[in-house]
């Protein structure tokens, strides 16, 4: 590594993709998000990947001329809404189908001038909760299992056991009702279908596997934080196993979080009572009860 790399106060740069924008920023060496350089630019029409791959080249452009330095030999982290399998993307909802079978981090790679790292979105994200948030417990992943959600313009999904990553898992693909999970459910559909967050959220409810009162209350806060005009708005919901669980043996933990320019904040449920029992039992992806 080169000196000037040594010298560097960053140890990456992070690209998020989605299909509405590439969000992006540097981390530092204690591996934390440097909030002046965090900003998003649209993705590019259609998500070609040579389109995008050139969006991410102006951005580590502006990247350098924000922080004034040359980011000599700093990797680059990226993340898409697909499988991804040793670099390679295998599906492409959001995005263009081109992607399908592309190595991302050649292409990628080879454009930005650097090392690349690529990963599934969702994946990303979980990996960030398991080992920092609602999924985490004193800095190590929680024991039992974690799933956590994240909507957008799509649903992506992490799910782990006792902090081991079970890549990939999609279910917002899940087919409920004989339709796509998450072309009824994804945040993106308030603004198609011009929904007020109270119809939202009951369209959560059925189509995201939301059920109790706490999750309930989460996405309803995780509602107001975006029209309070938060620049990212994602909600994650981390789970774990206790005695009883259905068959995915997945319940609410005691952190439901949701993201707001890569914070996590702590939402605070509502008191249990006599109807509103501590935990619920999350449903099984077969179908709305």
């Amino acid at each position: 590594m080169s000196a000037a790399a040594t010298a560097s106060p960053y140890t990456a740069i992070g690209l998020d993709m989605g299909g509405s924008s590439i969000k992006y920023g540097m981390v530092d060496s204690e591996g934390k998000l440097v909030e002046s350089t965090f900003s998003h630019a649209p993705t590019p029409a259609g998500a070609h990947p040579d389109a995008v791959a050139q969006a991410m080249a102006q951005i580590v452009a502006d990247l350098r001329r924000t922080t004034g330095s040359e980011l000599s030999g700093v990797p680059v982290g990226v993340t898409v809404p697909g499988i991804v399998i040793d670099g390679v993307v295998h599906s492409a909802a959001n995005i263009d189908k081109a992607w399908i079978g592309l190595d991302a981090v050649a292409l990628l790679g080879g454009v930005l001038g650097r090392k690349v790292s690529v990963l599934n979105d969702a994946d990303a994200a979980g990996m960030a909760e398991v080992f920092a948030g609602a999924g985490s417990l004193d800095g190590k992943p929680r024991a039992g299992s974690t799933l956590v959600l994240t909507l957008g313009t799509g649903i992506g999904s992490a799910f782990f056991r006792d902090g081991l990553l079970f890549p990939n898992v999609e279910f917002g693909h899940l087919e409920i009702d004989g339709v796509d999970a998450e072309s009824r459910a994804a945040a993106r559909v308030i603004r198609e279908e011009n929904l007020s967050w109270e119809q939202y959220i009951q369209r959560l409810q059925r189509w995201g596997g939301l059920r109790g009162p706490r999750e309930i209350h989460a996405a309803a806060s995780a509602a107001r934080a975006h029209r309070a005009g938060a620049v990212q708005q994602r909600r994650r919901c981390a789970r774990r196993r206790a005695p009883g669980d259905g068959p995915l043996g997945i319940r609410p933990a005691t952190g439901t979080r949701h993201q707001q320019r890569n914070r996590c904040i702590p939402l605070t449920p509502p008191p249990p009572s006599s109807s509103s029992p501590s935990t619920w039992t999350a449903p099984s992806w077969t179908g709305p009860g």
